[in-house]
């Protein structure tokens, strides 16, 4: 007797159309195949499985006591089948779902917002999982234990994306300095070289972040070692603090951006050589496709990159 788990679906979907019906000619009619097509296969799955699946009397048949158990079964199978095949369909029209995405909170704050609300607003039901993680290396690691489904990133450079993912780059954003006309209103208007700008208290992230690091590698090209007044886990806290006078913020806007700067005490400290332009990047498991809520999501960003 062969295992029912080994049986063809072609042969049970057979077998269910004939005890469906009845009649093995009504069975072949609804599968669109020959009444002996259909008699040869019960006669081998009769055979596979070593008993008897109808009782036969002249031109009508019977579930015998096997039969009845056999189709029960495929009852059942055809139900998990039907249920697969919607949720397939679901996930393919995205009418259900899940979306994991793991980011800087500098992401969040100034680009990824709206992104999030267009993506809510025409898949309601799709689960959006998030996660605000300013470390690049922890970013990594979230995407290879397969936590998430991409992650995004504030990037500087050509440099080669980390081992085992793929970069899909966004949108161009610009790195500047804030302050606050109340503290540093006599800077308002003025052109400074790095070396005036490293003068004042400077609000950064900490080390780890992309950003921090660009800020080390700039000032260190011109001589300068950059004088963190104040290492931020967030921008929102760099923000705070540049409201608050502390410092000069570092901060990044998307151009064109008017009104990037909502407190109106707050003014964007002009260079003389403004800093190099960065690109919000997507990075996903090398090699991997992604998941079509993750790949509408990632078309909907790209579809605005500069």
């Amino acid at each position: 007797m062969q295992n029912l788990s080994d049986i063809s679906l072609d042969l049970l979907r057979v077998f269910g159309q004939v005890a469906k019906t009845g009649s093995m000619t009504l069975a072949a009619r609804a599968l669109f195949i020959t009444q002996p097509a259909v008699s040869r296969s019960i006669a081998l799955l009769e055979s596979r499985l070593g008993c008897q699946l109808f009782s036969r009397r002249g031109r009508s048949i019977a579930l015998t006591a096997e039969g009845e158990a056999l189709f029960a079964t495929t009852r059942d199978i055809e139900s998990a089948l039907a249920r697969g095949q919607g949720r397939l369909a679901g996930l393919r029209n995205l009418e259900e779902g899940e979306l994991s995405i793991a980011f800087p909170f500098l992401l969040l704050h100034y680009y990824l917002m709206p992104h999030l609300g267009r993506f809510a607003e025409a898949f309601p039901r799709v689960r959006v999982h998030l996660k605000c993680e300013n470390r690049r290396g922890e970013l990594v690691r979230l995407l290879a234990a397969d936590r998430i489904d991409f992650f995004l990133d504030a990037v500087h450079g050509d440099g080669p994306a980390p081992a085992g993912t793929e970069a899909l780059p966004l949108r161009p954003y610009r790195n500047f300095f804030a302050a606050s006309r109340r503290r540093f209103g006599t800077i308002e208007g003025r052109r400074l070289a790095l070396s005036e700008l490293n003068r004042y208290p400077l609000i950064v992230l900490r080390e780890g972040s992309d950003s921090r690091s660009f800020l080390s590698r700039t000032f260190a090209a011109a001589g300068l070692e950059l004088n963190a007044a104040f290492d931020c886990d967030t921008s929102a806290i760099i923000e705070d603090l540049t409201q608050a006078g502390l410092g000069l913020g570092a901060m990044i806007k998307c151009d064109p951006s008017p009104g990037h700067l909502k407190n109106p005490d707050l003014f964007e400290v002009e260079l003389k050589e403004p800093l190099e332009r960065g690109r919000f990047v997507l990075f996903k498991r090398e090699g991997e496709e992604l998941s079509r809520a993750a790949q509408t999501f990632c078309d909907l960003m790209r579809s605005e990159a500069g």
